[in-house]
């Protein structure tokens, strides 16, 4: 069950504005949890790459890929997942509410602690001069004319990839939201 959920049953939000994605899962006792969390984690890795691939390709298709700093893209499509994972053992049957009150109850106290000691890199601040993402604020712009020193054709072709896009004025967009923006009209990409 994927969600964020405020219903107030287990697998629901604890508190108010606790509401990020949780995946939540039973298992069969012959998986080892911390396995299926690694798996998953490079699943999701690699289906972004994947994605973010499929972005920079769209726009070298319409020759806008000029206009993308690719190294910037690449580096943050490889460090956007975070995922965070907890398990607890499951005393007795799914269907017996208790038992699974009580799981969903350590597996959360797990999962806040885990939290707490987080493991991924922070992000690299942007070199001077370089524009902020609009969407997110801590990420750098993956447009070239976030930099002031950019040529003629390469100017050119951001404001071509600009206009085709329909980016506001001034907007700058970091990877993410550069592929929701690119592919974003054939395929549904709900926020992360």
């Amino acid at each position: 069950m994927i969600f964020p959920s405020s219903s107030g049953k287990p697998g629901g939000a604890d508190k108010p504005g606790d509401t990020t994605n949780k995946l939540l899962c039973v298992l069969p006792p012959r998986l080892d949890p911390a396995a299926v969390a690694r798996d998953l984690s490079n699943h999701l890795v690699n289906e972004l790459q994947r994605v973010g691939g499929k972005c920079l390709a769209e726009l070298e298709l319409k020759r806008l890929d000029r206009a993308v700093n690719s190294a910037e893209f690449r580096r943050q499509i490889a460090d956007c997942i975070q995922l965070y994972a907890a398990w607890s053992q499951l005393s007795g049957s799914v269907d017996d509410g208790h038992a699974y009150a009580r799981a969903y109850a350590q597996v959360n106290h797990a999962l806040d602690f885990r939290k707490q000691t987080r493991s991924f890199a922070p992000n690299q601040d942007p070199p001077d001069g370089v524009q902020l993402s609009s969407l997110d604020g801590l990420r750098e712009s993956v447009l070239r004319d976030a930099r002031a020193d950019v040529d003629e054709p390469t100017a050119k072709a951001v404001r071509r990839l600009r206009a085709r896009l329909g980016f506001s004025l001034g907007e700058h967009l970091d990877a993410m939201g550069l592929t929701k923006r690119t592919l974003g009209r054939t395929a549904l990409f709900p926020a992360i």
